[in-house]
């Protein structure tokens, strides 16, 4: 790209229901806004109807708050299914609602270091477990197990929320990214944009983290994804989708 504002494209194939979906863009792992589709306004997320087996290609523009420098960055692009829908009322829940993409974005010759707002730190606990990838819960026992999370967890109104990651677990990978949303915009992990771990490789990191309820009553879906070797450039060893956790519903009682 020559500028940040330069006019991208979004195609996307829907392999699944048909239905209603959501568009998301991240920047450096931090949530922006943009412009899609046939939208005058920039905002934080473009929804959209499309039927089973057909595909869609949707203009982007990114915020014109991002300038031009040197350095190489990180965007990365969601496309989610049923945001409109809950865990709770469904009675389901699902680690494949989407897809989560992360590129790099060069905006002048060469390719500069990734440099990120945090730098990694260790896992509570470090655990030997089959698994690679991420799965968050209200399971607070550190031990050789990795649950499903409940429909719904009920929270009090602006409640400090503790929840559990098991996350990690990849071969050749010194560090990973875990990035939350409620009800479909970023939310602060530990009152930060994200969480930056080191991983050991087929070992399973354990920590907990604190997100903040909202101030009203009602249904939010909590959902996360995890990016392996963020602060990485791109290449043919490390592009490929991100893997998401199950999600579920934050019940914010009256």
């Amino acid at each position: 790209m020559e500028t940040p504002q330069d006019k991208l494209e979004i195609e996307f194939n829907n392999r699944g229901n048909t239905g209603q979906y959501i568009l998301k863009v991240f920047y450096d792992y931090e949530e922006i806004k943009f412009k899609a589709g046939d939208e005058e306004e920039y905002n934080p997320s473009y929804t959209f109807q499309l039927e089973s087996l057909k595909s869609i290609n949707i203009p982007l523009n990114l915020t014109k708050d991002i300038k031009k420098d040197n350095k190489s960055h990180k965007i990365t692009v969601g496309v989610y299914a049923s945001p409109e829908k809950n865990a709770k009322t469904i009675k389901a829940m699902t680690n494949t609602f989407g897809v989560t993409i992360d590129y790099e974005l060069v905006f002048n010759e060469g390719e500069g270091k990734i440099s990120l707002i945090q730098k990694p730190s260790n896992p509570m606990k470090i655990m030997d477990m089959q698994f690679q990838g991420i799965m968050i819960n209200n399971d607070f026992k550190s031990d050789n197990q990795a649950t499903f999370p409940p429909y719904s967890l009920k929270v009090k109104k602006g409640e400090k929320v503790k929840l559990a990651y098991r996350a990690g677990g990849y071969q050749d990978v010194e560090d990973y990214l875990i990035l939350s949303m409620l009800d479909w915009n970023q939310i602060n992990m530990d009152e930060k944009p994200y969480l930056l771990l080191k991983n050991e490789p087929t070992k399973l990191g354990y920590g907990t983290f604190h997100i903040i309820a909202p101030n009203k009553s009602g249904l939010y879906e909590f959902t996360s994804f995890i990016i392996p070797d963020p602060t990485k450039n791109k290449n043919e060893n490390n592009f490929f989708m991100a893997e998401a956790a199950y999600r579920f519903t934050i019940e914010v009682e009256e």
